[in-house]
């Protein structure tokens, strides 16, 4: 986090789809553990000034957060216009198409930051679209888990009040490009195939008997404990290391083997190269 003194800001959220809803929680929500005279999340970033600001495009979504944190930490707006002009931050998290519609339609100004979320728009077409070339504007990827303060997240570029803010949702990755973020960014796309590796597990020891219940704890639970070594590492070596401890002639160095014979891996590389490619030539 930066040395100088952390500005307070109002954020406002247009769009309220699973990520910006994740961000809310995040911010709103103590950490696990914590006493309930403990601060939230929000406001350990010292940067959060309460409320957060809602735009009221999936109300199922608002009704909710409204309902768990209430009006002191969570205001819904009717319009988006009355989310934009009341804040110093306005998040945007639109699909793309949708966010091409409504960037041009928002009154914003030249002091206020964007917090830009949309997958495939760039900082510089937000500039564009919103018609104010010297605003600033922040890219970042966050992942759901911001919601557990269990992300991680990347930003472009890096800015002080935008890395304290991610800092209390998760860990922070700054980039020097808007290139890095999509390879990045490519590497989130690799959440859904995850899932699925737990849930193969799942299956196939549900497949031999065990309780789905069971299984589906024990699949969860064991991915979630073998993942925190990797999560402590900061180099590739760090990563590698923890495959050479794998026992010789074991059943992990095994497992690892029938994995690389089957093209595991190699599907892997494919599908993150296929992953950055699609960003790539979506960027807009």
């Amino acid at each position: 986090m930066a040395d100088r003194q952390m500005k307070k800001l109002t954020f406002g959220f247009v769009g309220c789809g699973t990520i910006s809803t994740a961000i809310v929680r995040g911010l709103c929500r103590q950490r696990a553990g914590a006493g309930p005279a403990a601060p939230t999340a929000g406001d350990e970033s010292n940067v959060v000034e309460w409320p957060l600001r809602v735009s009221q495009r999936n109300e199922v979504k608002t009704a909710a957060l409204l309902a768990e944190f209430g009006p002191g930490k969570v205001v819904i707006c009717a319009t988006n216009d009355e989310v934009a002009t009341g804040c110093d931050v306005v998040v945007i998290g639109l699909t793309p198409k949708v966010a091409l519609a409504i960037l041009p339609t928002l009154k914003l100004r030249s002091d206020q930051l964007i917090l830009n979320l949309v997958s495939t728009v760039t900082n510089e077409r937000v500039r564009e679209l919103v018609g104010i070339p010297d605003i600033t504007v922040v890219k970042s990827v966050p992942l759901p888990p911001v919601a557990l303060h269990a992300g991680v997240s990347v930003l472009y570029p890096r800015h002080p009040e935008m890395v304290a803010l991610f800092e209390v949702l998760g860990k922070v990755i700054c980039v020097d490009t808007e290139d890095h973020l999509r390879v990045l960014q490519a590497g989130s796309g690799m959440m859904g195939p995850f899932y699925k590796t737990v849930l193969t597990m799942q299956e196939w020891m549900k497949a031999q008997g065990i309780a789905d219940a069971d299984a589906a704890v024990f699949a969860g639970g064991f991915y979630q404990c073998v993942s925190a070594d990797s999560a402590e590492q900061t180099s590739g070596e760090g990563l590698a290391h923890l495959i050479a401890e794998q026992t010789p002639g074991g059943l992990n160095e095994e497992a690892i083997r029938r994995h690389s014979e089957a093209g595991c891996y190699d599907g892997e590389r494919a599908a993150l190269d296929a992953t950055l490619a699609r960003l790539t030539k979506a960027a807009l």
